[in-house]
């Protein structure tokens, strides 16, 4: 655990001093949420589901904003070549870079988003059920972002091709979540999305590392 923590920590403190990379996902999920009104239109806000819906794109487009550096930062100061020669597994090694990033671009959308939520109608009590599926989901969309940053690590368009990639891979995530928040909206129980995203991020967090570390391995070769 030693070596996880200590790439974790390392990972941290690079990124809070690129305060513009830090700050990035954060500023682009508050503007965008703040320009939903303005999208929609003068219609009825008695019922929060558009703007929920909206939230959940957000949230994923601002994943987007800062992984195509994950891996190609080490790659290009050789520190993933350090890093395959660690007497642990790789695998390893890349999940505690996803854990970092997971905590530097999403952690705070868990507070952020159920904000928004609230200000688009949703119940304060409901905004909290909003944040525990915001927390099963966002692990499962950092490490399918992570297999998308892997998979182009040595391309010069890997900010397109992550998006090409990814988009497709976190649709069921997009669906699921979306519909557990439906539900809390209408007061009925989410057992069934939650069951659903729970079991997409335990798969993610199981075999999303392995397929990242196989992809850079071959992108070294």
């Amino acid at each position: 655990m030693y070596i996880f923590w200590l790439i974790f920590f390392r990972d941290l403190k690079v990124a809070f001093k690129s305060k513009q990379e830090l700050l990035t996902p954060y500023v682009f999920f508050l503007i965008v949420s703040s320009m939903i009104p303005l999208a929609i239109g003068p219609i009825s806000w008695d019922t929060p589901i558009i703007g929920i819906g909206f939230i959940w794109i957000a949230i994923l487009l601002s994943s987007l904003m800062v992984m195509d550096s994950l891996f190609r930062t080490d790659i290009n100061d050789g520190s993933i070549d350090r890093f395959l020669i660690l007497p642990y597994s790789f695998s390893f090694v890349v999940l505690a870079k996803i854990f970092a990033h997971w905590v530097v671009s999403c952690l705070s959308l868990i507070i952020l988003a159920p904000i928004v939520a609230i200000s688009f109608g949703l119940p304060s009590t409901k905004a909290l059920f909003l944040a525990l599926i915001i927390f099963l989901t966002t692990p499962a969309i950092s490490i399918f972002v992570a297999i998308g940053s892997a998979l182009t690590a040595s391309s010069h368009k890997g900010s397109v091709l992550i998006g090409l990639l990814v988009l497709p891979l976190v649709s069921p995530i997009l669906i699921f979540a979306t519909h557990a928040s439906t539900l809390i909206i209408n007061g009925e129980s989410i057992i069934g999305p939650l069951y659903m995203l729970t079991a997409i991020s335990i798969f993610a967090i199981t075999f999303g590392p392995l397929i990242c570390s196989a992809s850079l391995k071959a992108s070294l070769e």
